[in-house]
């Protein structure tokens, strides 16, 4: 589909996206529902698994902008991009970790949780102390990990913190870049469809949602009523994205 094609090359061709997936069904069996955004253009597109080749079927395995994602391992393998991890997954995983374990083991997530809040407190800071702060952080995340963590939901906690320290305050380093994986959430309505309807009962029409899915997102971004592209779209003669610079 050349509009599809067209919103594709808009989202790799643009600075920064933002990646995200969800549980699917198509014809009774199980699919994921995925979704790459940039600021000018939206993609969707529904696969069998949730693996790399998946998320490959829309974002280029060359991909060399930025990668605002959460912390599904399957992100990390776009080595060629610039990778910054939702820090509202991280600052709820330690909220709901503060909120569950006993009092003596609640001094990890709180760590955790004030090394992201001092990191999202300094985007306003200059270049220099933006700078320092990163340093900073980045010192006390090595010097959690090194210590001793004697519960389990602890050590994972850090383990995983440790396994994405690269990837933790490009925000801060990056201007423009995003701490959060919000563009993602166009997802959240696609869920209640999915709650309503019990997704699709074949390839074709998952196939035909996600386009009209990936065109309507990408026109109302650039700020084309509904009613307008829809017409378009039904003419022969649909909108389609700037080509990136």
């Amino acid at each position: 589909m050349p509009v599809q094609d067209s919103i594709t090359q808009a989202v790799n061709g643009s600075e920064m996206i933002v990646p995200d997936e969800t549980g699917w069904r198509v014809g009774g069996e199980g699919a994921w529902l995925w979704v790459a955004s940039c600021r000018r253009a939206t993609a969707y597109w529904v696969a069998n698994g949730r693996g790399f080749e998946e998320a490959c079927e829309v974002i280029s395995p060359e991909f060399s902008g930025v990668m605002v994602r959460d912390g599904w391992v399957v992100y990390r393998r776009f080595e060629k991009a610039t990778h910054q991890s939702c820090l509202a997954h991280l600052t709820r995983r330690c909220d709901e970790l503060i909120m569950d374990l006993p009092a003596v083991e609640r001094r990890t997530p709180r760590k955790v949780r004030d090394i992201l809040t001092e990191a999202l407190d300094a985007r306003d800071l200059d270049d220099d102390d933006r700078a320092a702060v990163v340093a900073d952080l980045d010192e006390r995340v090595e010097m959690l990990a090194d210590d001793a963590h004697p519960h389990n939901e602890n050590r994972k906690l850090v383990a995983h913190l440790y396994n994405e320290r690269a990837a933790l305050f490009s925000f801060l380093t990056h201007p423009g870049v995003d701490a959060t994986n919000w563009r993602a959430e166009y997802l959240r309505p696609t869920k209640l469809h999915r709650k309503i309807s019990g997704c699709f009962r074949s390839q074709v029409g998952a196939e035909r949602f996600a386009h009209l899915r990936s065109y309507l997102s990408t026109t109302r971004k650039n700020g084309v009523l509904a009613i307008d592209a829809l017409t378009r779209l039904f003419e022969g003669n649909p909108w389609m994205p700037p080509r990136p610079a």
